[in-house]
């Protein structure tokens, strides 16, 4: 997939931050090289930003909203269903 679309003047999803191994577009074109955030340890129900400084998240593979996959919706006649499915799979596990 080779987008550059764009909706409206704000939204836009660039090529360089599509990954042709996992198939789906990164969150940002950093996104892979974070660590992960360890969530089995982390209490459930735990609101990261209440508890963790920002910094310490933003080092780490850790979304508050999934910016990819509203814009997938968003621009939904550019994504196929399959893009669709498999980038909200990817990104679900690291949704805060």
């Amino acid at each position: 997939m080779t987008p550059n679309w764009r909706c409206g003047r704000r939204l836009r999803i660039d090529v360089h931050t599509y990954d042709e191994e996992l198939r789906l577009f990164l969150q940002d074109d950093g996104f892979l090289d974070q660590e992960r955030w360890d969530f089995e340890n982390t209490p459930p129900r735990t609101t990261l930003l209440l508890h963790y400084h920002p910094l310490v998240l933003y080092r780490h593979q850790v979304i508050k909203q999934a910016d990819v996959v509203l814009a997938t919706f968003l621009l939904g006649d550019a994504f196929s269903y399959e893009d669709k499915r498999r980038i909200l799979d990817y990104y679900d596990p690291y949704h805060q």
